[in-house]
Parts: C-alpha cells; structure tokens; sequence
C-alpha cells in the first residue's frame, strides 16, 4: 500500500544526516562474506529487492536522493518496530540498507543500542570497532578491592544488587552523555568485500523547546561504495 504523505523517507535523511566518520577496523568480524540484510544479496536491483521485502515490510516510497536511489519501508526489523527502513541503491544495486528506530520508547536509547550491540555480538562475536561508554562509579567496582574479610562476599551482593536498582539511572546518565555530545555510541563489525554493519546512536536536531531525541540506526553496507558517494554528494545520507 503507498502513502499519499510518507515519512519514512524524510526519517531517514534526518537520521543518517548526522553520520558520524567511520571508525577503522584492524581485522575483519568473520572470514565468511556477509552475503546482505533481510533475505537479500548486495548487488540485487530494485526489483529483485521490493519483491523480497514486500513480503516482509510495507513498501512506503521510492526517490532518488544525490545519485542515490533510496526505496522506503515500515515494519518491525529483528523484531522491535522501526520508524523507517531505507535500502539505498546505487546504479541499481543494492549497497545498504538502513534501519531507523523510533526516538520516543520507554527504554533510553544507549540500552536499546546496547541490545543490539549484544545481539549481534553473539552471532558475529565482538565488535571490529567501537565507542565505549564511559565507565560509571559502580558500588561492586568500588569493593572489588575490599579486604578478604568474612563478611566481603555479602557486601559485594549488596553492592551489585544496589547496581542493579540503578540500571536505569546509568542508562539515563548515558543519554545526557549522548546529547551533550560527550559520548557518540557506535560499534562496528566489518566483513570481507567491503562489507559492514554498525548499530549507532544520532542525536535528532531541537524540537521548537530545545529539546533533542535520539534514535538507533542499524546500517548495512558496502561501506567504500557509500563513502565514495557521499564524498560527491552535497549532503549526507
């Protein structure tokens, strides 16, 4: 069903506009090629995509944006509800494929970024590359160097358990850090033939009160045929 109004193509240029640069990657996630996202091959045409994702997603728009033909979906992704789903073409070929997460949810952003940081963690094992948040002043850290006494173990189960109760404070703390510009969440796993995914965290621009929201972005991507067209390109995307 097509969309007189379609958001998902504007969510998309929104989010993607504040791509940070790449961070490098000093080995590859897996010697096995990641052969596409979603049921799909990179390489496929416009086509061969919308009749496999169709049966997946619901088909939004289709524009061309600096070179780059982007085709837009709604739909649950890995099973969380997605603001849009973009699949970017370039001389009909598939080279990405973009998810953009909704920045109003009841979990803050840095915990839903860390879910899928571990998702993909045990499937592809850790990280080629990420940003760490930074590290809090966690009561359990602070009695790791507490003397052997008969009573150690016990405190060190209040401590975590006092951890616990503030999982959610931490992870607020997180989000400030993300706003303010301190901290830019992002981990990266890179395959052979150019291959990469990277699950990151973009600050949305001020509402008309100030304020900003955050979205998680889930990127596949033949991430050196994107970065030579953005580097032609007179925006982001």
């Amino acid at each position: 069903m097509r969309h007189s109004q379609p958001r998902s193509l504007a969510t998309l240029a929104l989010a993607l506009a504040t791509a940070a640069p790449l961070i490098a990657a000093p080995r590859m996630a897996s010697s096995k090629p990641y052969e596409g996202p979603a049921g799909l091959k990179w390489g496929q045409t416009r086509a061969e995509v919308r009749a496999i994702l169709e049966e997946k997603f619901e088909f939004q728009d289709e524009n061309p944006m600096d070179g780059v033909i982007i085709q837009a979906y709604t739909g649950e992704f890995a099973g969380e509800p997605a603001d849009a789903i973009g699949v970017f073409f370039i001389d009909d070929k598939l080279v990405q494929l973009a998810v953009v997460y909704p920045s109003v949810d009841s979990r803050p952003a840095s915990k839903r970024w860390e879910v899928i940081v571990q998702k993909m963690t045990e499937t592809y094992g850790a990280p080629t590359a990420a940003s760490n948040p930074p590290k809090g002043a966690e009561m359990s850290d602070a009695f790791k160097a507490y003397p052997n006494t008969k009573n150690k173990q016990r405190i060190q189960e209040l401590a975590q358990a006092f951890d616990g109760a503030n999982a959610t404070l931490r992870y607020q703390q997180l989000d400030a850090a993300i706003v303010s510009g301190s901290w830019e969440p992002k981990a990266q796993w890179t395959f052979d033939a150019d291959v990469r995914i990277e699950v990151s965290v973009r600050v949305d621009p001020p509402d008309e009160y100030g304020q900003r929201t955050l979205r998680v972005v889930w990127l596949f991507n033949k991430y050196k045929i994107m970065a030579a067209a953005k580097a032609k390109a007179p925006r982001d995307f």
